[in-house]
């Protein structure tokens, strides 16, 4: 799961006062979708008419918000606070390395500590070796 992060000045910024609470809803709701998967900022504009207003639209625009390009609205400086897709990409592949490393440390410090050990066949898990039942 990624986060979309919002600065903590956003509320008053020039552009979302142009643009209104409605149209800063969609461009939240968007910024969130984009976010989601990955797309460092872009907006199908499909995904933009389904969930907003040509009103809405056409603030965001005016505002700054969004920037049209071909067939979808662009949010500027999303990947300036946001990891972009490779950046998220990179993360998962060395965190996946760490893990790997992680998991065979512990087979390889693990391995033979149980067999060569002198258990006896009474002795129950956790007992010392030779122990009495």
């Amino acid at each position: 799961m990624t986060w979309f992060k919002l600065s903590d000045q956003f509320y008053d910024h020039p552009k979302v006062m142009k643009a209104g609470n409605a149209a800063v809803g969609l461009w939240v709701r968007a910024c969130t979708y984009s976010a989601q998967k990955e797309e460092d900022g872009r907006v199908p504009m499909d995904m933009a008419h389904l969930y907003g207003t040509r009103r809405d639209i056409d603030r965001l625009t005016a505002s700054g918000l969004w920037i049209v390009q071909d067939d979808h609205y662009w949010v500027p400086d999303f990947l300036q606070f946001n990891p972009s897709h490779a950046e998220l990409e990179a993360r998962r592949k060395r965190e996946t390395e760490k893990k790997r490393r992680q998991r065979d440390s512990v087979d390889r410090s693990t391995a033979g500590q149980f067999m060569s050990r002198n258990v006896s066949p009474g002795d129950a898990w956790g007992d010392d070796p030779g122990d009495s039942p």
